[in-house]
């Protein structure tokens, strides 16, 4: 009985040590950007998809227009609690060469075994915007063929 309980609560314990929760990131398709991701204001990763087409200057348009694919990315925390998860764009604007940047945050509450869904998308014309989608909508942007699937991000 002793040897039982002590089994019930090594895996207790092991269990505990090893609790994660898995968010997956979206991003649709974005022009002349640099977007990194960060968690409790840390860089975590860069969440931009492959290069899918280039525009070369022209008399109007001084610098070239680099078009990404919409991208995904499946990320697993150690942490629980509280996270905020944001976002730091750098967009060139291939007429000028202005730089503009954009932010966004976003709270998640990370459990054990939680999932959470987080889109990257315009919030009206000129900016963007983190938020929490449901399965569904996830699902259905991984239905897209143009959605590139980028490498899983593990936390150390």
């Amino acid at each position: 009985m002793k040897k039982m309980f002590l089994l019930l609560l090594m895996n207790l314990i092991v269990s505990s040590m090893s609790a994660q929760s898995t968010v997956h990131v979206f991003a649709h398709s974005l022009s002349n950007v640099e977007v990194k991701m960060m968690k409790n204001g840390e860089y975590v990763f860069d969440m931009r998809g492959e290069l899918r087409k280039t525009l070369k200057p022209t008399s109007s348009v001084k610098y070239p227009l680099y078009t990404y694919s919409p991208a995904y990315r499946k990320c697993t925390f150690k942490e629980d609690g509280k996270v905020l998860l944001s976002i730091d764009v750098e967009h060139t604007n291939c007429t000028t060469g202005d730089v503009t940047h954009y932010a966004d945050e976003i709270q998640l509450n990370l459990s054990p075994g939680s999932t959470h869904y987080v889109y990257l998308t315009n919030k009206g014309l000129f900016n963007l915007q983190l938020k929490e989608i449901t399965e569904k909508e996830a699902n259905k942007l991984l239905k897209d063929k143009k959605m590139v699937v980028l490498d899983e991000y593990v936390e150390p």
